[in-house]
């Protein structure tokens, strides 16, 4: 990396578990270098590829034209850009485009999946709504393989939520029907 950036390293940034959607002014970590009081003076950042910077093309552009605004050099270890040049801008740019692709490409598969999943009448994960409970499937015969999960009606939670439900739909009010709820915990 420190050739890459031409210079020392001040700090290493690291934002996990944050979608390809976010912004880099939206990510808790990243987002506090990009204002006028960093934590630590740097002259320029650093990132694997320009998809760690942003997976949308215009926030990747702003991040670009923000950088130059503020003195800041922006670069990747995969790809040496220069976007203080033209034809830097312009892979630069080109290779957001990929990665926005990319992003849109993962969210179709991953879309896909939980149909396909859900087709086959199993959980595809993520947080068990309320009211509902996650049942193991049990295992291929054959193979042994899991059989994945699926969701079942929990014995209690269920009919709260139908109890609400049915209130509402005879006239309760929301609100009153969460105070119903809040009362009776």
């Amino acid at each position: 990396v420190e050739d890459v950036a031409h210079g020392v390293v001040v700090d290493v940034v690291i934002d996990t578990d944050v979608s390809g959607e976010v912004s880099p002014w939206n990510r808790k970590n990243l987002s506090a270098w990009l204002t006028p009081t960093p934590p630590k003076p740097y002259d320029g950042m650093v990132a694997l590829r320009v998809d760690r910077w942003a997976r949308r093309v215009v926030w990747f552009s702003s991040l670009m034209d923000w950088c130059r605004d503020n003195g800041k050099r922006i670069n990747t270890v995969r790809m040496n850009i220069d976007p203080t040049t033209r034809e830097g801008r312009m892979f630069a740019g080109i290779a957001a485009m990929f990665a926005e692709n990319e992003l849109e490409v993962i969210k179709e598969r991953a879309q896909e999946t939980r149909d396909t999943l859900r087709q086959k009448g199993r959980w595809p994960g993520g947080r068990v709504p309320y009211g509902r409970v996650k049942v193991h499937r049990g295992s291929d015969p054959d193979t042994g393989k899991s059989l994945g999960w699926r969701l079942d009606d929990h014995p209690h939670r269920c009919g709260v939520i139908r109890r609400a439900a049915e209130n509402i739909f005879g006239g309760t009010t929301p609100h009153a029907e969460v105070q119903r709820l809040n009362r009776e915990g």
